[in-house]
């Protein structure tokens, strides 16, 4: 019995619920960003919006845009990411040094990144969503989704099972 929960929502209701979430989402982004370049901050840092969903946005120090990345797994206490821009696809790395978090693109110099308010204060309950490589690969098989070129697959795990990026 779910008392006090309304259930009967129309397919027009849910749509406006999930637009308005969008939206807000969008807004949150503009006014860390709109922040951030007044600022001056975004010559100094990069900024990740992490977590969000699935996708998650990143934008390069100096640069004023936002790009997608893709949250893959978390091994040792770095985040793996997968930067969708690239053709093909690049590993990015979150870490956390002496207080200060870090994004390392493959190839790349590491670079100082300021997280959202939220992923700062929240960093235990942003722990739940996050999985590890083996089950991040275990999901990948059973959901047939596609992995990155650059995610190793450990010899336990049968790599002819694991659909790849072309």
């Amino acid at each position: 019995m779910a008392a006090g929960i309304d259930i009967d929502i129309t397919p027009e209701e849910r749509a406006r619920e999930i637009q308005r979430y969008e939206e807000e989402k969008e807004a949150q982004k503009r006014k860390l960003s709109e922040e951030m370049l007044s600022s001056g901050r975004y010559l100094e840092y990069g900024e990740l919006d992490y977590p969000i969903e699935s996708i998650d946005s990143y934008r390069e120090k100096g640069s004023t845009t936002f790009e997608d990345v893709e949250f893959l797994y978390r091994e040792n206490d770095i985040r793996y990411f997968s930067r969708i821009k690239f053709n093909p696809r690049k590993e990015m790395m979150l870490y956390q040094e002496d207080g200060q978090w870090y994004c390392q693109t493959a190839g790349q110099e590491p670079e100082k990144v300021l997280l959202s308010e939220w992923a700062n204060d929240n960093e235990k309950e942003w722990r739940h969503f996050e999985i590890d490589k083996r089950t991040y690969l275990k999901r990948a098989i059973r959901e047939r989704l596609e992995v990155p070129h650059f995610v190793e697959v450990p010899d336990d795990i049968d790599e002819s099972k694991i659909e790849r990026y072309k």
